[in-house]
């Protein structure tokens, strides 16, 4: 197992130190070229685990369990250790591709500061590297794209530039945070398709995190069901469509089959349920 994830909680503290638990005892494996999909609402705990395992969340905030990547304990690791491995290893596309770069610098300035600390790379061969991964996901005309700021690009490009950094920096791990939210649906389609060529291409392993039951059956090998913290659920997209047990579960992939059934309608076609 590349990651494996042991009885994972974090707890929240107030000012006036009142413990508060958000995520108690999640637990997986994540084997290489293989994609892990967490499905829940808003509030379920699903970002809040993949920040604990980065160790990407505040002082506010108490991380117990094990982290297990490649053998070691994240937790246990000096924090200089485990930034060195978030830069090279293990890399997160976040949800809001509008807001993850910085609006007062050039796309060229912030991949090739980020290209040049992780990977030690002089400017000439960091841009080398960041075009060819640009052509990987079909990013054409990169050196233009690297002179424009974020602003001047579309969603769907800005969330393929972060896709094409991953590709870059090549992670034996990428977590994808509802990745596909922000944008419209002709590019939620194109980025999907990204995601599996990365895999298809590069056998890395991912997590994928998104409240949409449609978007992680086309790309999941195994479901992880969140409710309040806790994973209510386990199986393959399959297995958890067809024979839901929990009510999370049940609630989640009838609203999913309500929406299709409006949609069909709309559309004059038969409902094909």
């Amino acid at each position: 197992m590349i990651l494996e994830v042991k009885n994972l909680c974090v707890d929240a503290f107030t000012h006036s130190r009142r413990r508060f638990p958000l995520v108690q005892g999640v637990s997986f494996s994540l084997k290489e070229n293989h994609c892990i999909g967490i499905l829940g609402e808003s509030g379920s705990g699903k970002s809040l685990t993949c920040k604990a395992i980065l160790g990407l969340l505040g002082e506010d905030f108490e991380v117990r369990g094990e982290v297990r990547f490649k053998g070691r304990n994240l937790l246990e690791l000096p924090r200089e250790e485990r930034e060195r491995i978030r830069q090279r290893e293990l890399c997160m596309v976040i949800q809001s591709p509008m807001t993850a770069f910085n609006p007062l610098f050039s796309m060229k300035n912030q991949m090739l500061e980020t290209l040049m600390l992780a990977l030690s790379l002089e400017t000439k061969k960091a841009t080398k590297l960041i075009l060819e991964a640009f052509e990987k996901v079909n990013l054409r005309e990169g050196e233009e794209i690297l002179e424009k700021y974020p602003h001047q690009l579309s969603g769907g490009m800005l969330q393929r530039i972060m896709i094409a950094l991953c590709i870059a920096l090549s992670p034996a791990v990428i977590i994808a945070d509802e990745p596909t939210t922000a944008i419209d649906v002709a590019n939620q389609v194109e980025v999907l398709k990204e995601f599996r060529r990365i895999r298809e291409l590069f056998g890395t392993s991912m997590i994928f995190i998104s409240h949409d039951l449609s978007v992680l059956s086309q790309i999941a090998d195994e479901l992880l069901v969140m409710c309040q913290g806790e994973v209510i659920e386990r199986g393959t997209p399959k297995e958890i469509i067809v024979n839901p047990t929990h009510k999370t579960s049940q609630e989640l992939i009838g609203r999913r089959l309500q929406l299709i059934k409006i949609f069909q309608e709309c559309l004059g076609e038969r409902p094909c349920f």
